[in-house]
């Protein structure tokens, strides 16, 4: 899987990840960067997690919240001191996947600033 993960563009630290994260289900989330090359992308360079990982996970496993995406699903907010555009930038990303309107974005923004983001 490490082979098809180089020639979809996939890193070789962040194939690792969803392998580890993933297992056989991997392949459900290669078949996305097939249809959509630049889910192959990682959210913050400094870190292996990619798009397609984090809308995989936004669609697959029962979040609700940002910060239960970026806490508990990819420790995102737990490794990363993430900007109030960063968090922007990824609630937008899965919010047609969660069916949030944009008031709800930027509520889900706000929570998560308040709790994990320090000033």
């Amino acid at each position: 899987m490490l082979g098809q993960a180089t020639q979809l563009g996939i890193d070789t630290e962040s194939a690792r990840w969803l392998l580890h994260r993933h297992g056989t289900r991997t392949s459900e989330i290669f078949r996305k960067i097939e249809t959509e090359a630049n889910l192959a992308q990682r959210i913050i360079p400094s870190l292996p997690f990619i798009v397609a990982d984090l809308m995989h996970c936004a669609s697959t496993e029962m979040v609700i919240h940002l910060d239960d995406l970026l806490r508990r699903r990819m420790p995102l907010l737990i490794l990363a001191r993430l900007t109030k555009n960063e968090l922007q930038q990824i609630a937008l990303r899965i919010a047609d996947t969660m069916n949030w309107d944009d008031a709800r974005v930027q509520q889900e923004i706000e929570h998560c600033r308040k709790l994990w983001i320090t000033p």
